[in-house]
């Protein structure tokens, strides 16, 4: 259902004012302890895209302007992702968020909010700025909240292990996908749209990462092969760059996949499956929230 960024053109909110910087101090995110030292010796860092305006019917209903500020249960979808962000442990965390959203942020050490851009790539880019060329970036969006930090160490995990695999230091991209069994048996009667590989169909989720060298050049990739050639569209820029996953595939094998994907982006590609399927359920429609609602409300009564 997810992907990093949504498959329609970012609509940033407009501001009657200056952007207000509400960097916090570098360093570990305060109130947590790390799980990542289990996971790998590389600091990781964060960035979590909450700039874009939520869907007209989702705002009609809720009155929230953005996915992250619709309100959950009295927790937000922005918060319920943070914490989880949070827990982990990472080692600086970016909220690329609108004005009103960032001034609502009680951000700790280590964490910062950044304005979204103009498209998708640029609000990536702004989260992703001040990061080492190199340093390892979990990517997810704001309206994911059923995700939970086990989910993200687990798929950061299996990253560390297929980077070590392929003895790649250069630049790289991963992406994280539900098998649809699992899907069906957690989510029965909810709708997905499936990517179909060779080996199955799976659940794109909220599960993505790079480095901001990696995510710079294929930026560039993208926007040269724009400018070159007419009949690659300008949504190409809005959509996203791991967004790209859903429509380049269709009955390939998912190492072919990762070749495709490699030969767009300018970098190795890994595609990691088997995510846990709360890493998939975002709304994007008022059906879908009320699916996120029903969940979190059964979540609770356990």
């Amino acid at each position: 259902m997810s992907s990093f960024y949504p498959s329609l053109p970012h609509r940033p909110l407009r501001t009657t004012s200056a952007y207000v910087d509400r960097t916090a101090r570098r360093g570990k995110c305060g109130g947590t302890s790390s799980n990542l030292g289990s996971v790998t010796s590389l600091p990781w860092h964060c960035v979590i895209a909450a700039g874009g305006a939520a869907p007209e019917e989702i705002a009609e209903a809720t009155g929230a302007k953005t996915k992250g500020a619709v309100s959950l249960l009295g927790t937000t979808s922005l918060a319920r992702v943070l914490d989880a962000c949070r827990t982990v442990g990472f080692e600086s965390i970016a909220v690329v968020a609108d004005e009103e959203t960032a001034s609502e942020l009680a951000l700790r050490e280590g964490e910062r909010a950044v304005p979204p851009g103009e498209a998708n790539i640029q609000s990536t880019l702004n989260g992703l700025d001040g990061l080492p060329d190199h340093a390892p970036t979990f990517l997810t969006v704001c309206d994911a909240p059923l995700m939970e930090a086990a989910h993200i160490e687990r798929f950061l995990q299996d990253v560390e292990e297929r980077r070590r695999e392929a003895s790649y230091d250069g630049r790289w991209f991963a992406a994280g996908l539900a098998d649809e069994p699992d899907v069906r048996r957690r989510y029965p009667g909810v709708r997905y749209r499936y990517i179909r590989f060779r080996e199955g169909r799976f659940a794109s989720g909220a599960l993505y990462a790079s480095t901001p060298a990696s995510v710079r050049h294929a930026a560039q990739q993208l926007r040269v092969g724009s400018e070159r050639r007419k009949s690659v569209p300008s949504l190409v820029l809005q959509v996203g760059l791991l967004s790209l996953v859903r429509y380049l595939l269709g009955t390939v094998s998912l190492s072919e996949a990762e070749l495709r994907i490699a030969g767009l982006l300018g970098g190795e590609c890994f595609i990691v499956t088997g995510c846990d399927p709360a890493t998939t359920m975002d709304f994007d429609t008022l059906e879908d929230l009320r699916n996120v609602e029903r969940l979190l409300r059964e979540s609770k009564a356990v």
